[in-house]
């Protein structure tokens, strides 16, 4: 077992919204908060987690450090994800997905686990990937 997945292989990738509904403490985020060990997030997606809360004047210094200790495994994205990503892109335009949100279903697709997200929007994907709206 790597050090980022104390509690084994992931079985929940989160979209970003979905840890910030957990840190902001808002609909979804205690569901996010009870599986938080048995989930895992996409760089890219923590990336802009990261972001979003620098501009809402988090200290985010020891975020990463703290959600690992909490027993977020944090997933590198890999050139398949990209592949998936670019695969997906014309479909996903449709529903109103970023690159960052196609990065989420990539790690999703890629260790074949359900998606927890706060956008209603993401339960008409046309994708074989399991996703579940916390709100």
């Amino acid at each position: 077992m790597r050090p980022s997945e104390p509690h084994g292989r992931p079985r929940f990738a989160l979209d970003g919204s979905a840890l910030l509904a957990m840190m902001d403490h808002t609909p979804g985020g205690s569901v996010v908060g009870a599986k938080l060990h048995h989930s895992a997030i996409s760089t890219l997606n923590l990336a802009a987690v990261l972001d979003i809360s620098r501009a809402q004047g988090m200290e985010v210094g020891d975020m990463i450090q703290n959600l690992q200790s909490l027993g977020l495994s944090i997933e590198p994205f890999l050139p398949e994800d990209a592949f998936f990503v670019s695969q997906i892109a014309e479909a996903s335009h449709r529903q109103g997905l970023s690159i960052i949100d196609r990065a989420c279903l990539a790690l999703a697709h890629r260790l074949d686990i359900p998606v927890l997200t706060t956008h209603l929007a993401w339960n008409d994907l046309p994708f074989d990937i399991e996703v579940q709206v916390l709100r």
